[in-house]
């Protein structure tokens, strides 16, 4: 990591800007809150898998999953589209006119 710091000229940084910091920087604060707890509890081994795995696994936490990582891949989509310059006629969504 520090060759690559030297290599490209990069910034020092000691300690990397937590998730609740880059939410609340982009504005985002909101979205963080309401999802940090459900996503690091089903990322990180806790005892919610062990002891209440029924509830851990189930389908309203599944659905939550399933349509934030629609949410996510569509918003990644869409900002290479406009990085790329692709025309509108051609990135826009499925069904829209």
């Amino acid at each position: 990591m520090k060759q690559l710091v030297t290599k490209y000229n990069l910034p020092s940084i000691k300690q990397p800007a937590s998730t609740g910091n880059l939410a609340k920087t982009v504005d985002l604060e909101s979205e963080h809150k309401g999802l940090f707890k459900l996503y690091s509890k089903l990322v990180h081994p806790s005892s919610y898998l062990v002891n209440d795995y029924a509830n851990s696994a189930a389908v309203e936490n599944q659905k939550i999953l399933q349509i934030h990582a629609q949410l996510y891949a569509h918003d990644s989509v869409s900002r290479i589209c406009e990085e790329l310059n692709i025309p509108y006629e051609v990135s826009k969504p499925y069904g829209k006119a």
